[in-house]
Parts: C-alpha cells; structure tokens; sequence
C-alpha cells in the first residue's frame, strides 16, 4: 500500500494492484531503451573473455584505464539497478512476487519488451563460463 496525500491532506491509501504511474513506466522504459544496448555489448564481451581468455580477469584493458573502468562499471551496476526497479513497478502493479506474462504485459500497458530484453541478456550473462567455455572451443571460436 502506497500512502498519498489529497490536496485537502486526508491520507489516502493506493489499493495493491493498481498500475505504476505512467510517468514512472515512461522513465523507465526510456532509460532501459539507453542502457540495454551498451549493457548488452558488456554482457557479450565478457562471455567472450570468460569463454576465452582469463575466466577472472575480464577487460584487462578496460581495467587498467580508470575512465573506461568507472564507465564499464557505472553501465554494470546501473543496468541491475534498473531490473530492480522494474521487479518492484511490477510487482507492486500486479500483486504478485513472480508475475507472468500476462500480468507483466498489464502492468507494463503491453509495452514489457524492454523487460524482456533485460531479462534476456541477463540469462546470457548468468549461464556459467564453463559453457560458454565448451561451446566457443566445440564451434572453434577460441
């Protein structure tokens, strides 16, 4: 339950399901439309060089530069924040703490791609070196 003010400012409280505000779901769809791309060119990059090269020491180059390290790390860290910020649009519109499709779909206005590629990406980037390892020596990539 979400606690507002009327203007008269008798407290009010927003019933649980009810959808985010439009201007929250614009930011963030706006905001995730930037930064999906270049998160998810990072994600490529470092399945390449867990897949690769040193398992543990991904981008040295980018590492040893501070501006693009800070650069790297800010895409990084700004793009989870951003899944957890639209886990929590969603599960306040929906009620429920793992909404389905159908329900991400309503309480996004139909407009959940964005969502989706995330959600995408974020498997990619999860699935173990080991595969990705396996996989890139099988095919001849490495």
């Amino acid at each position: 339950m979400i606690r507002d003010t009327t203007p008269a400012g008798a407290p009010t409280v927003a019933p649980a399901g009810a959808p985010p505000p439009a201007s929250l779901l614009r930011a963030l769809r706006a905001v995730g439309w930037v930064l999906l791309p270049a998160f998810a060119a990072l994600v490529l990059l470092f399945v390449r060089e867990r897949a690769c090269f040193d398992r543990y020491a991904l981008l040295p180059a980018v590492g040893g530069t501070p501006r693009l390290a800070y650069l790297v790390s800010g895409v990084y860290v700004a793009a989870h924040v951003w899944v957890v910020c639209a886990y929590a649009v969603t599960v306040r519109a929906t009620g429920e703490l793992l909404p389905g499709p159908t329900a991400m779909a309503r309480a996004w206005n139909d407009r959940w791609t964005i969502a989706l590629g995330f959600a995408l990406v974020m498997g990619v980037e999860y699935v173990p070196a080991g595969i990705w390892e396996a996989a890139a020596h099988t095919l001849g990539l490495c």
